[in-house]
Parts: C-alpha cells; structure tokens; sequence
C-alpha cells in the first residue's frame, strides 16, 4: 500500500518501459549489482514520489549536460574508473525524475567514471518526484508517461 499522496503506476505502460526499460544482469558490459547504494535518500528527497519497481537500463544521453561538468584527471573519478574496468561491476544508481526530465540523485562519483569508461547506458532505480511535476497530476498512466517522455525529448532535443 502507498502512503497518502503517492500515485501508484502501472509499468507495464509501453512508453515509460520504453524511456526506463527494466535492466538485466549486465547493463553495458557490466554485472549489476543487486544493492542499491543510499536508499535512504529517496524519503529524505522526496514526500511525494512513486519509485518505479526493479532496476531500470538507463541510456548515459539523458543527461546531455553532464559533458560539461566533469574534468578529466580528476583522481576520484578515475580510481573509480579503474575499479569498474577491473571488476566488471557496476552497483545502480538512483535517478530522479522531474518536471525537467531526469538527474542524478545519488550516484554522481559513478556516473563521471562510466562517462571516462564511455559507457552507454547504466544501472539505476528511478523515482519519479510528483512534487515537481505538473501541477494538474496526469488521470492516467498513459498521460503521466506521455509528460515524462515529453519533457525527456525535449532535453535530449537541446544537445
């Protein structure tokens, strides 16, 4: 049972499965990992969310802006980096997904180091904060996928 305030979708709906497909055993190359690092934050993000069920593949050209941010040789990032080539693991990621389309919730260090490791897609768990999406809350499954992919074109559209 969701808590007051939380909608509860359907993911068998055709276009968020398409925009968050559920991942398998690898994603990119990569064993995932079945933990899923700081959980916690999700009810300390959000009052409002639904978290999308299973883990999502989700494509590294969601987040078109992220290029310009990390700075190569940065010790961290490739440390990690490394780590990830040599173990062939990846532990998922939480994305979050708002009126302006998808970001990194927690995961951000990991994110930069599959950047370096040209990765095309990653594990992650997806929440979709409905504080920050449209004022009037879609009626339907159908409606609240067709906002997410959406606002999600329209970002990738401004590459």
């Amino acid at each position: 049972m969701l808590p007051t305030g939380h909608v509860a979708l359907d993911t068998t709906d055709d276009q968020l499965e398409q925009k968050y497909p559920r991942s398998g055993a690898t994603v990119d190359g990569r064993l995932v990992r079945t933990d899923v690092p700081n959980l916690s934050s999700i009810g300390a993000s959000f009052s409002n969310y639904e978290q999308l069920p299973g883990l999502r593949e989700v494509p590294m050209h969601y987040f078109p802006e992220a290029s310009e941010k990390i700075k190569p040789g940065e010790p961290r990032i490739d440390r990690l980096a490394d780590q990830m080539r040599a173990s062939g693991q990846i532990s998922p990621l939480i994305v979050a997904v708002d009126n302006e389309g998808p970001y990194i919730l927690e995961g951000a260090h990991r994110f930069d180091a599959l950047r370096l490791l040209k990765a095309k897609s990653f594990p992650a768990s997806v929440v979709l904060d409905l504080d920050m999406l449209p004022d009037t809350l879609p009626k339907t499954k159908d409606d609240m996928a067709k906002i997410l992919g959406a606002r999600l074109d329209a970002r990738q559209q401004k590459k």
